[in-house]
């Protein structure tokens, strides 16, 4: 039997038969207390891996080659085949499949406290920022500046898209309703070059498009259209005697 004492394979080293075991530092604090050395170039702290395929591994490294300056980062690397090269996962027994705590929780804060300027999360593809969540909780997709809950950068295709509101443009239909004479719909299309009540190209174009707005008042001049074709058809029957 071979025994290690304390302090054999190096002065920085500790390995104690009991207790924490520290590489790079001594005492150590942890259980497990890691400390590179390194004084140039990226720190690399640890790395994991296989005997049965040696050139995989999991490493942990600085991120940065600057002085003084920590950035912890995670690196998987797989040359296998096609398979993922790192799996993220948490797992729970079936009976404890209940109550509102995420499986998997992602946290970032600020000292304890919340972020409330930077994103807190950046997806990229190497240097081509792809996905990002704002401290405000908004999500950007192909932007890195989310202006509303979910910002989009290109096209959005879904198989259904729900959206509630307070209002409908039934009120068309009501007594009250000041219906415009088709006379004046016909001077103000000539003067203005769009229906009332409906943007023109150019403020779409500059600003855009509310899409539930846009579809009550495409409503709103479908049921105008409807009185105007009951009250065509009123007058061409009251002709007919």
């Amino acid at each position: 039997m071979i025994s290690l004492a304390n302090n054999v394979l190096g002065q920085a080293n500790n390995y104690p038969p009991s207790g924490n075991v520290g590489l790079g530092v001594n005492p150590a604090s942890y259980k497990l207390d890691i400390v590179s050395t390194a004084v140039s170039g990226i720190e690399k702290v640890l790395r994991l891996s296989v005997t049965d395929s040696p050139n995989d591994y999991l490493e942990f490294s600085n991120a940065t080659s600057l002085g003084n300056i920590f950035i912890p980062s995670i690196k998987a690397y797989y040359t296998g085949d096609n398979r993922s090269a790192i799996f993220f996962g948490g797992e729970i027994t079936s009976t404890n499949d209940n109550g509102s705590s995420a499986v998997v929780v992602f946290d970032a804060r600020s000292s304890g406290s919340f972020v409330s300027n930077r994103n807190v999360f950046l997806w990229r593809n190497y240097t081509n920022n792809l996905m990002v969540l704002s401290p405000t909780g908004n999500l950007g997709i192909g932007t890195v500046a989310p202006s509303e809950k979910l910002s989009v950068n290109g096209k959005i295709k879904a198989h259904e898209v729900n959206i509630t509101t307070s209002g409908w443009a039934d009120y068309v239909f009501k007594a009250d309703y000041d219906l415009m004479p088709l006379n004046e719909v016909e001077r103000y299309i000539s003067e203005r070059g769009h229906l009332p009540n409906i943007p023109s190209e150019r403020e779409v174009i500059e600003n855009g498009v509310n899409l539930l707005e846009m579809n009550i008042k495409l409503l709103e001049k479908v049921e105008e259209l409807t009185l105007y074709v009951i009250e065509l058809e009123k007058k061409i029957e009251s002709k007919k005697f």
